[in-house]
């Protein structure tokens, strides 16, 4: 007889090694299309940024800038249940985050990092929340924006 559990918990995202090149995975998360979810690493800092399907460059921010690199990590659906979302955009503003925030880097300091997308320039851009600060430092034209209002990548509860 099998055992049924109906309250379990599945690991539904995973992050997986990608280099610039290489065919993106189908399960990749979006913050809007062609605009994914990564992390990459700078010095001891793993950091998260944006990958553009079109041209498979990845992107953190860090120290005002916008770092382009060529290997980090891809964010993945990869639920039994592949129709079957367990995650969601949620509002956040002054380096809050929701219950359910997706944990996704740390600085060298051990500051915890959180995803962040908002609209800049009309364009969909994705980046860290440290809660230490007021704010969301998103990448877009070669800088680090600092956004008030911004959503968070979470778990559905």
């Amino acid at each position: 007889m099998m055992n049924v559990v109906h309250n379990a918990r599945e690991a539904n995202l995973s992050w997986i090694p990608y280099s610039t090149g290489s065919p993106p995975p189908s399960n990749i998360v979006q913050a809007e299309s062609g605009i994914c979810v990564i992390r990459g690493k700078k010095g001891v800092n793993l950091i998260p940024g944006k990958m553009l399907l079109k041209n498979g460059v990845g992107s953190i921010p860090y120290e005002g800038k916008e770092v382009l690199i060529n290997e980090y990590e891809v964010l993945c659906q990869t639920n039994i249940l592949p129709h079957q979302t367990l995650y969601n955009w949620v509002p956040g503003s002054r380096g809050k985050v929701p219950v359910g925030a997706l944990l996704a880097g740390i600085t060298m300091h051990e500051e915890l990092l959180y995803v962040a997308r908002a609209i800049i320039e009309g364009e969909m851009c994705i980046g860290k929340i440290n809660c230490s600060q007021k704010f969301a430092l998103l990448t877009w034209g070669g800088k680090e924006h600092k956004m008030k209002y911004y959503d968070v990548l979470c778990f559905i509860q």
